[in-house]
């Protein structure tokens, strides 16, 4: 029992440290692979919608047809209620909001045969967050770039990427967690392409974008490909979500990979931002190999670095594997009362981590 509760306390500082896990809200994203599969339509196209008291009224004309039986141009009526505006104290007007729009639209057949909406964002929301929002025009040469991406027979999501990919390139806002939330679901080869695509491009928030998803495929160069562009790449805006790709997910133990997040994280010429990412992904997946780094980060004078090394080598020596938050079953040689109780992310367990690493150096630092 002992144990548990030590490691429940160590789960919640693990995740503290990392990052300020965001709460999911009212609304929130809903999956764009999985509304691909449930859709028994997916078609993109202009709207016209009419809000009245909560519930919207609208009319979609198909122009492409990415899943399902619709003819081209056919218009198709659906009728949407938004639980959010008819729980606000003023409903809209009764004589009603018009609105228009153009974008990717996922439907679902009734038994009535009429067809309703299947929204992109879970929860409380308006109209104009059902659907996702796409460019009424874009150049043929770059539907044709894109779409090469896609594999002979393309599945619905596969189309809906394409459509996605093409507003992204032709300007649209460029949707990184989006698009990165997709690949980890399903690893499509139109987002490999894209994910390659975007490292050859000028603006440096694509690039971030194209190795974040380099990352998600275990390409062992990115890492130090991102230190090498570090200079140029620090100034963009997705910027900030690479770097968390790096502390939080990824996974490669291969030793030149290890070695190389070690020597960033130790190095201070090195940014501290990217360091703190280096030294996250040490300390998730804390190999042998890894822990002559996290050793000299404990001398560290940033005060993160040095907590992160106590909970690197705390999860080595307790035997925590990689995802994990408590010791695995069995015996372990580094394992003792004393490691357990010194296992939270903590400074005053700085010490006690330079004695240990003290005393077991010989044997593990190979």
């Amino acid at each position: 029992m002992r144990r548990i509760i030590i490691y429940s306390g160590f789960s919640a500082v693990l995740l503290g440290v990392f990052v300020a896990l965001a709460t999911a809200g009212p609304a929130s994203r809903a999956s764009v692979s999985r509304l691909s599969a449930a859709a028994d339509a997916i078609i993109v196209g202009p709207v016209q919608a009419l809000t009245v008291n909560g519930t919207v009224s609208a009319t979609i004309v198909a122009e492409r047809v990415l899943k399902g039986a619709i003819m081209q141009g056919t218009s198709i009526p659906v009728a949407w209620t938004s639980a959010f505006l008819q729980s606000m104290p003023r409903a809209p007007a009764a004589t009603g909001r018009p609105s228009t729009g153009y974008g990717i639209f996922f439907l679902q057949r009734n038994a009535s045969g009429s067809w309703s909406l299947l929204p992109i964002t879970n929860g409380d929301a308006v109209w104009e967050e059902t659907y996702i929002h796409a460019l009424a025009s874009a150049p043929q040469g770059l539907r044709d770039l894109v779409s090469a991406g896609a594999p002979p027979s393309p599945s619905a999501l596969d189309n809906v990427l394409v459509e996605m990919l093409v507003n992204v390139e032709a300007g649209a806002p460029v949707p990184s967690e989006e698009l990165t939330a997709i690949f980890r679901e399903n690893k499509s080869p139109v987002l490999v392409a894209a994910f390659t695509r975007f490292l050859s491009k000028q603006d440096v928030n694509f690039v971030c974008i194209g190795l974040r998803g380099s990352l998600l495929s275990g390409d062992p160069s990115v890492i130090s490909m991102i230190q090498q562009r570090y200079a140029t790449l620090a100034s963009a805006r997705t910027w900030p979500a690479l770097l968390d790709e790096i502390k939080r997910y990824y996974v490669n133990t291969a030793p030149q990979t290890i070695q190389t997040l070690g020597q960033i994280a130790a190095d201070t010429s090195v940014g501290a931002d990217l360091r703190t990412a280096a030294a996250g992904a040490l300390v998730r997946m804390h190999p042998q190999q890894s822990l002559p780094y996290l050793a000299q980060l404990l001398s560290d004078k940033d005060g993160t670095l040095r907590t992160m090394a106590v909970g690197g080598l705390a999860m080595f020596a307790n035997n925590v594997p990689i995802g994990s938050h408590g010791p695995a079953a069995g015996p372990w040689p580094y394992r003792t009362d004393d490691t357990i109780a010194h296992s939270g992310f903590a400074e005053a367990n700085v010490s006690f981590w330079q004695n240990w690493w003290q005393q077991n150096q010989s044997a593990l630092a190979q």
